[in-house]
């Protein structure tokens, strides 16, 4: 009971908070979003104007504005399994729809936002700098919709958009970004392995267990012989 009491509490907060999908673009490492001469985290006032906390400086450029988008796209995507948490805890379809209108505006969003290059370390990735910025949020969105796919919330149109445009497109990009036997690529196959049990298509899973590059090549290759992993 206080378990659910936390996590409804959790939903109404996100329920009154503004949000939205960032196309413009592309995104930049989060590790940029700080202000070199203080060191310090600045605070967003909007998308396009983070303020330091020590000296009150407003920063408009494109330093701190593409470094913010992975955060805005974490945010999001923590707001929706937030809200799919409370609907699997109560019940009530008002957080399962707006859950799903998370879901569904990137389903909108996300054939429009720029992918990064499609070289070694990048891999058309659209949320992120990369495929490894992406493995790093994804997983949560994709456990939002399994937690809501089945809801009344949802229309069979509502699953085929938001799988078409937003999820099987994404996991794609980085499914097929191999990138050796590296710290990278095991994000990569947890990812993709949250994005199977979310679409529901077991070969994928299957894959990120006993693919070229799933956990069981990792740990056949990714350890040197003093048990040291590879970066």
């Amino acid at each position: 009971v206080i378990e659910t009491k936390r996590i409804v509490l959790q939903a109404e907060k996100v329920l009154s908070e503004d949000w939205g999908v960032p196309t413009y673009g592309q995104a930049t490492h989060p590790q940029g979003y700080y202000n070199p001469a203080t060191s310090k985290t600045p605070a967003p006032l909007s998308w396009f104007r983070h303020q330091d906390p020590q000296t009150g400086e407003i920063f408009t450029d494109d330093k701190y504005v593409l470094s913010y988008i992975l955060t805005i796209h974490k945010n999001n995507f923590n707001r929706a399994e937030i809200l799919a948490d409370a609907y699997r805890a109560t019940g009530d379809l008002r957080f399962a729809s707006a859950a799903a209108k998370v879901l569904l505006e990137y389903a909108r969003q996300y054939p429009f936002m720029r992918p990064s290059a499609p070289d070694a370390t990048s891999g058309r990735s659209r949320l992120g700098l990369n495929t490894l910025m992406s493995s790093y949020i994804f997983p949560q969105i994709c456990d939002a919709y399994a937690k809501i796919k089945n809801s009344a919330a949802l229309g069979d149109g509502d699953r085929a958009a938001i799988e078409t445009h937003f999820l099987i497109p994404e996991t794609l990009a980085i499914y097929d970004h191999d990138i050796g036997y590296s710290n990278m690529q095991a994000e990569q196959y947890l990812a993709y392995m949250h994005a199977a049990f979310a679409l529901e298509y077991w070969p994928l899973a299957g894959e990120a267990i006993y693919g070229d590059h799933g956990f069981y090549a990792m740990v056949e290759h990714a350890f040197s012989e003093d048990g040291i992993s590879h970066e």
